[in-house]
């Protein structure tokens, strides 16, 4: 499942390259996923900032994060065409060490010092919500992925029915839907007494998957034991 939002442009103003970007990244625009057409500014130079976890405790979901830089950096090597001008594409990449205070701080610096005109961030809450949400506070365009959609709607405080309070933020990714699918598709293979124990971490993937997932195996049947929220780094699991 995909949660997106709308950009609406007002008219007969011109697009400033950030608008632009905003209603690219609302399409899905990936660099590494294919080219898409969006705009710079005069320097003729698109900065790109890309913050995900590459060491520290998440630091598995970044393992191949240098290889996919490593690719489209070398895809990019002589500019993104767009009509008849060609741009040079620099991205900018960090490492949040798994710490989600510098994940935001970092977000920070690229939009202050660096003056990026786009954000792409992955893997998991510590590391995209801070982002998200540095970027939705200055107008800077964020599409995101690699974690539970819920993670990312519900963690900063959305409501469904509620005008959305995201304008600049996109996310692109899985939901807890996909999960029970997943789960169902394999369990009623066999048969059991359709008890499920299941471990979530105090966190916003954790509680997001919690919320959400045990009504949706409570209407297949399935009953959920449920040994409450651990701390991420818990060691000892057996109480």
């Amino acid at each position: 499942m995909t949660t997106t939002n709308r950009m609406n442009f007002a008219s007969g103003a011109g697009l400033s390259r950030r608008a632009l970007l905003a209603g690219a990244g609302a399409t899905g625009l990936a660099l590494a996923g294919g080219r898409r057409v969006f705009a710079a500014g005069a320097e003729n130079t698109l900065k790109v900032g890309f913050i995900s976890p590459r060491t520290g405790a998440l630091g598995g979901f970044g393992q191949t994060d240098g290889y996919v830089l490593d690719v489209v950096r070398k895809s990019l090597a002589s500019g993104f065409a767009v009509g008849d001008k060609t741009f040079d594409v620099k991205i900018l990449d960090q490492d949040t060490q798994s710490d989600p205070s510098r994940a935001g701080q970092l977000a920070k610096g690229l939009i202050n010092s660096d003056k990026i005109d786009m954000m792409l961030v992955v893997s998991t809450p510590e590391t995209i919500n801070p982002v998200a949400d540095a970027c939705e506070a200055a107008g800077v365009p964020c599409l995101s992925t690699v974690m539970p959609w819920e993670a990312w709607y519900f963690g900063r405080g959305a409501k469904p029915g509620a005008p959305s309070p995201f304008k600049w933020t996109y996310h692109f990714g899985f939901g807890v839907e996909e999960f029970h699918k997943t789960y169902v598709s394999q369990w009623n293979l066999i048969p059991t007494n359709k008890k499920v124990g299941v471990l979530y971490p105090n966190d916003a993937d954790g509680n997001a998957i919690r919320e959400h997932l045990a009504p949706l195996l409570a209407k297949d049947g399935f009953t959920i034991v449920d040994a409450g929220p651990y701390e991420d780094g818990t060691t000892d699991y057996s109480a």
